[in-house]
């Protein structure tokens, strides 16, 4: 297997090939885990995979032209979703519209008519922003605090439902253009584990993408750390749609893992449908979120 090698010079670079056998029962596989003791990990424009992941999900040129991508969730439910209290303290969100280069997601109408909820990740921590239909603005600043401690067992309200979404659409529609900005602290033919950027909040810092034969991400692995560390998921993506030239997938499925094993049950399960850029799911604007 070829070691790609960041472009960039480096005073000491230390590679090391791993070997094992993938949970899912495939064959034997090597990781190359890219280490310094003096300088940053390889760069994801160095990874081949990389970059043909970027072609075959719709090409930079596709990415670079996208300003939103309205949605809906049709179907939200699993354990946790449960856990946190959908249907009982905060409802399922339902339109949505992700700005990936504004790093914000948008729900409509949410928590109830009229109103606006907005993950904003324009500014370092995140913040909150909540509309009323008059216009008036509640803003929660450095919201992630707000799950430590104790604080990741409680049960959710509305706006703590709609940053773990936010966060979760926001990250799901910028891979894998979003890779070329991370570090690559592992490499494989069909996977890559990636440091995100520092400013980009996520489920954890450190996260894993399969590709499948036609380079779309058709596995994500992640902890989320906002429900607890031992929340470690394999997040499973299906029935890919071209949306304003992106492939985008549908149908999503986290199911608990240990270590590279995933686990025979569902915890998270959702349908998402799409609007195009002519007829998206709803007409509103941001209405002053930035």
């Amino acid at each position: 297997m070829q070691v790609p090698v960041a472009e960039q010079a480096v005073h000491r670079f230390d590679v090391m090939l791993l070997t094992g056998r993938a949970g899912d029962g495939r064959a034997d596989f090597s990781w190359v885990w890219y280490g310094s003791s003096e300088m940053a990990l390889a760069s994801g424009m160095s990874v081949p995979l990389i970059g043909a992941a970027c072609s075959s999900h719709g090409g930079l040129d596709a990415w670079s032209k996208v300003r939103s991508l309205e949605g809906r969730f049709s179907r939200l439910g699993g354990p946790i979703p449960i856990f946190k209290g959908i249907g009982a303290t905060f409802e399922m969100p339902t339109a949505f519209s992700v700005h990936p280069h504004e790093r914000k997601t948008v729900f409509h109408d949410y928590p109830r008519l009229g109103r606006t909820t907005v993950f904003d990740g324009t500014t370092a921590p995140v913040r909150m922003l909540v509309f009323t239909q008059d216009g008036e603005r509640a803003e929660l600043t450095d919201y992630r605090r707000r799950f430590r401690g104790i604080g990741k067992w409680r049960r959710w309200n509305s706006t703590d439902a709609a940053y773990f979404f936010g966060y979760a659409l926001l990250t799901y529609f910028s891979v894998p253009f979003l890779l070329k900005d991370c570090e690559v602290l592992r490499a494989r033919k069909d996977a890559v584990t990636v440091r995100l950027p520092l400013m980009f909040e996520s489920h954890c810092e450190v996260q894993t993408f399969w590709f499948d034969s036609n380079g779309l991400i058709v596995r994500h692995d992640y902890s989320a750390e906002i429900l607890g560390k031992v929340f470690s998921g394999a997040h499973y993506s299906s029935d890919f749609a071209e949306v304003q030239g992106l492939k985008l997938a549908r149908a999503r499925r986290v199911v608990p893992r240990l270590g590279l094993l995933p686990l025979p049950l569902t915890m998270l399960s959702a349908t998402l449908s799409f609007g195009s850029p002519q007829q998206p799911p709803t007409s509103r604007s941001l209405g002053g979120a930035g």
